[in-house]
């Protein structure tokens, strides 16, 4: 399988990328509330700018996140996996960003958060708005073998409790996790004068999803359409529980 392509749009932003031997095109954008009438059309830019008609196979983000989002992000990946008859891999959109987060704090050129006081953490946790006051989240050692990330926890809990000394707090909306901290916890009610550092994260790059998923063959195994599943995290009508930490919803 030599050409991939990688997608999200489960939570703030809208991402497609295609990678092959000597070529890659992605780009990312933020879209909170377009994921529907963006995500195709930047599938077949990317598609476009590598004069190819479709990909060998597919990685799609599953959740957990927006649930519009993630329900169209799953659907696009599955129609174009049936129509295309190739395989599809699902990581959960947690370890996507972890792992996206660790390449990027390893580059010289990477976010402002490799300083001094990096050093002294010995552990980052990832979180994503979850609304109702809490986030979803993974708790990452900073020492972690990236293909180890889809094996760590998965949080859905009030931001406050990830607050320690050694732990590096990087979220996508800083700001809203902060005042959830303000909301739910009276330990962080000092937070809203920014005595608790929050790291913004960088939109992520779907060439770290594809690697992720590269990563993780080992202990995952290539969908068919039917398979791919939705990650939620709570129970809804619509919904199902996600069933523990890994690479796949499992049934």
């Amino acid at each position: 399988m030599n050409v991939c392509l990688a997608m999200d749009a489960t939570n703030r932003w809208i991402s497609a990328g295609i990678f092959g031997p000597g070529f890659e095109f992605q780009e990312t954008i933020d879209g909170p509330r377009d994921s529907f009438p963006l995500l195709l059309p930047l599938i077949q830019k990317q598609l476009r700018s590598a004069q190819l008609d479709r990909p060998d196979w597919i990685v799609c983000a599953v959740g957990p996140g927006s649930f519009t989002g993630l329900r169209i992000c799953v659907t696009t990946a599955r129609d174009l996996s049936q129509m295309w008859d190739i395989p599809v891999f699902g990581i959960d959109s947690l370890s996507f960003y972890c792992y996206d987060y660790i390449r990027k704090t390893s580059e010289a050129d990477g976010p402002e958060s490799s300083d001094s006081e990096r050093f002294l953490k010995k552990e980052f946790a990832l979180m994503i708005d979850g609304k109702q006051k809490k986030v979803y989240a993974r708790r990452v050692s900073l020492n972690i073998s990236p293909g180890d990330i889809p094996q760590t926890e998965l949080y859905d809990a009030p931001p406050s409790q990830f607050i320690g000394g050694d732990t590096i707090l990087v979220a996508d909306d800083p700001e809203t996790v902060r005042g959830y901290m303000n909301e739910t916890d009276g330990r962080a009610a000092d937070t809203a004068a920014g005595s608790i550092r929050i790291e913004k994260m960088a939109l992520p790059e779907t060439k770290n999803l594809m690697e992720l998923a590269v990563l993780c063959e080992g202990r995952s195994r290539a969908h068919t359409y039917e398979q791919l599943l939705p990650r939620y995290m709570r129970d809804n009508p619509a919904t199902a529980k996600a069933q523990g930490p890994g690479v796949e919803n499992r049934q």
